[in-house]
Order: C-alpha cells, then structure tokens, then sequence
C-alpha cells in the first residue's frame, strides 16, 4: 500500500478493522467483568432481602400467636401516666403517625379534648382524665393504619380504640376517620 495518496497527503496506516478488533478485545471483557459484578450484587441483596422476609414473618407470626387476654382493673391502672397539655398528647400522636410512614397533610385534622365519657364499662376513679382523640386523615396505604394501631396498642401508656372508619378514595388512598381514647391520672399542678 502507497504512503501518500494523489494528492500528496500522507495515509493511515492503521486498518480499521483492527481498529474495530482491537476496541471488541476491551469493550467485551469490560463488559462481562461490570455483568458479572452486578450479578453477584444483585444475589447478595436478594438473599439479604430473604433473610429480612423470614424476620419479618417470624415477628407477625410471635405478634399473632400472643394474642390478647383479659384486661384486669389494675393493668389498666398502672397503664396511666400524669398529663399536662392537651399539644404534648397530640404531638405523641403525629410522632406515632410519622413511625408508621403517614404524613399528615394540610386537611388532615387532629383534635385532642378531655371527654366525660367512659367508653370502657369499669368505673374510673375520679383522679383518672379521659382524653378522646378524634383523627381525619388521608393515607396512602392501608396497612399503614394498622401500624399505627398497633404503635398505639404498644406504647405504655393505656389507648382504647372506640371508632375507625375508612373510605376509599379515586386516587387509591384512604380517608380514616378514627376515633380513640387515652385515660391519665389528674396532675396538681
């Protein structure tokens, strides 16, 4: 093959094919070293995520197996806690709300008032405040409000779920309209 060509300007001597055969020899190796390494990634946190399915259905399956028993006038007793304000109770509750992955929006309602009525049929001595709590939310999964149920049944404190409504709405999310009570001893103050 000529150096130059007509014109008198110099040619390449580098053939495209081993230009192309030369690229081939890196991109594939390349290629099946980044293949293989996701592949290995992909198996360890899919094994993680099993590990994490058989917790998780061993923790429902101990939650579901103790189930619960009668409720004596002294373990409701010692469920109470004094109160101050009506605010720091309401915060208790968007925190419970927060753990379980709800956000309140802007509609949503939380009200917090001290209530005469007794929704359990034990007498409570008069040194005991009933606080019925009255939730309108909007979440996006059921499931969710179970959580929170469950977040409230596990707290120290003694909550008593009176009502729970839900409807479904157009965009797939619900509005909970929930209704609850928490019993504490009068603080003097």
């Amino acid at each position: 093959m000529r150096k130059t060509n007509v014109f008198g300007k110099k040619q390449s001597q580098i053939r495209p094919f081993f230009v192309f055969l030369a690229v081939f020899i890196v991109l594939v190796p390349a290629y099946l070293l980044v293949d293989y390494v996701f592949e290995q990634e992909l198996t360890d946190l899919q094994d993680q995520g099993q590990e994490i399915q058989r917790e998780i259905d061993q923790l429902i399956s101990t939650h579901q197996s103790s189930g619960p028993g009668e409720i004596s006038a002294g373990m409701i007793y010692t469920g109470f806690e004094s109160y101050y304000f009506d605010y720091y109770l309401q915060d208790q509750v968007v925190l419970l709300l927060n753990q379980t992955g709800i956000v309140l929006e802007p509609t949503d309602q939380i009200i917090v008032s001290t209530s005469s009525n007794n929704p359990i049929s034990t007498a409570l001595p008069e040194d005991i405040v009933i606080k019925e709590i009255n939730a309108d939310i909007t979440v996006n999964n059921f499931s969710q409000i179970i959580d929170f149920m469950n977040l409230l049944i596990d707290q120290d404190q003694l909550y008593y779920i009176d009502t729970l409504q839900s409807a479904l709405l157009e965009d797939g999310s619900y509005h909970i309209q929930m209704s609850f009570y928490v019993f504490y001893l009068e603080n003097e103050i």
